[in-house]
């Protein structure tokens, strides 16, 4: 029997972030069968945490919560060697924790996973910062969207390259 192929990964919370600054980039676990309900809840290295929020008095607004998502740990994580994680590397929802995944992912050059991460923090923040005193969400979600996906095609507004300067 042929030994499994792996990859070692580290998730990137950067590639996308909310309107808070908070990390919100998950890459769930591959399924392998449809109806793989206990996968589709799992992430490559990251966990959902909910919290209640403030109850409201009324019951529209009653299950009111807040979910986040924090990384589990320093260690990177092993998954299959499979085109999913090989897609995920390259659109950067994962960073390559060694030469080999880098290799697979196409990468020409490897780069430290702190490093990698330590970049992609720093666009999300200067994306988040470029728009912070705009008092439009849409802008902002174009903008992030544009940080993670690039310009999107057929969007009636380009997301700005720059915050207007304020008269």
């Amino acid at each position: 029997m042929a030994a499994l192929r792996t990859l070692l990964v580290y998730p990137n919370p950067y590639l996308h972030i909310d309107a808070a600054g908070r990390p919100c980039a998950i890459v769930p676990y591959e399924t392998k069968h449809r109806n793989d309900v206990h996968s589709s809840k799992r992430f490559v290295g990251m966990a959902l945490k909910v919290a209640a929020g403030d109850k409201a008095t009324t019951s529209a607004q009653q299950d009111m919560q807040e979910t986040s998502f924090e990384v589990l740990g320093d260690d990177p994580v092993t998954v299959e060697d499979t085109p999913y994680y090989a897609k995920c590397l390259r659109d950067g929802e994962l960073i390559a924790a060694d030469l080999k995944t880098s290799r697979r992912a196409g990468q020409m050059k490897f780069i430290e996973p702190g490093q990698a991460l330590a970049a992609e923090k720093a666009k999300a923040q200067k994306a988040l910062k470029d728009l912070a005193h705009e008092d439009h969400d849409d802008e902002i979600h174009a903008a992030l969207a544009a940080h993670a996906f690039g310009p999107m095609k057929g969007s009636a507004k380009p997301a700005p390259s720059k915050a207007p300067e304020a008269k």
